[in-house]
């Protein structure tokens, strides 16, 4: 959240966090957007510094503080699953033919009878994912992480899977799997899907059982009107 968001006490918090974004003040909303930039970049490990550089006119200390309390007291649990994902995707390269799972329910598996080798990240639902020729090996900071092949920016390269990507590519292909069940369910009721943009759909949808069960939060913002707009 925005740095000085945390100088107000619980109590003024939990009253900016419950009112509507129209009756945010200038000062409030600027809060928010400093939030947003935040919780979208400190979910997948960023550090002050990376924060700082993708965010410039945030400070440095501004920066420094916004992942601070982010990791020790908005989302102490994330931190979490990063390692836990790392943790269990190393084991599984370090172990072929065996499956290993994390604490999230997500699975790994190192296949080496394939063409290529190849690990899985088995999704919720049973969606699977692919490294293609991991291995593990120091990163430009010393520490181990999987390399793999695939094709980045139109070149086919050697690729990072550090605990911030493992983290994003299970996030994002799990959203994108709950997008597009909606759109399915959609359809056999009856709906024309006309539009999709990132996470936003035309329609609202239920939640599928398997999102339940994992107990994954999702809650959206809807709203009626004659023509899109963000």
């Amino acid at each position: 959240m925005g740095a000085e968001i945390y100088s107000l006490s619980p109590e003024q918090r939990e009253a900016f966090f419950a009112a509507p974004k129209e009756a945010l003040t200038a000062i409030q909303e600027a809060w928010r957007a400093d939030g947003k930039t935040g919780v979208l970049s400190c979910g997948f490990a960023v550090s002050g510094d990376g924060l700082h550089k993708k965010y410039p006119w945030l400070s440095t200390d501004i920066c420094n503080r916004i992942v601070t309390t982010y990791r020790e007291v908005w989302a102490p649990q994330v931190p979490e699953l990063w390692w836990n994902l790392k943790k269990t995707a190393h084991a599984a390269v370090r172990n072929a033919g065996k499956e290993f799972s994390a604490i999230c329910g997500v699975r790994y598996f190192f296949d080496t009878g394939a063409k290529r080798p190849v690990l899985i990240c088995r999704l919720l639902n049973g969606k699977e994912s692919f490294y293609p020729e991991p291995e593990i090996k120091p990163d430009d900071f010393g520490k181990p992480a999987i390399f793999y092949s695939a094709v980045k920016d139109r070149v086919y390269r050697r690729n990072v899977a550090w605990h911030g990507v493992l983290t994003e590519n299970v996030v994002s292909a799990l959203a994108r799997e709950l997008l597009v069940a909606a759109i399915l369910r959609l359809q056999t009721r009856g709906y024309r899907v006309v539009l999709s943009v990132h996470d936003e759909l035309v329609v609202e949808g239920a939640v599928p059982q398997w999102a339940i069960d994992a107990s994954i939060p999702i809650a959206v913002e809807a709203f009626v009107t004659t023509r899109y707009r963000k």
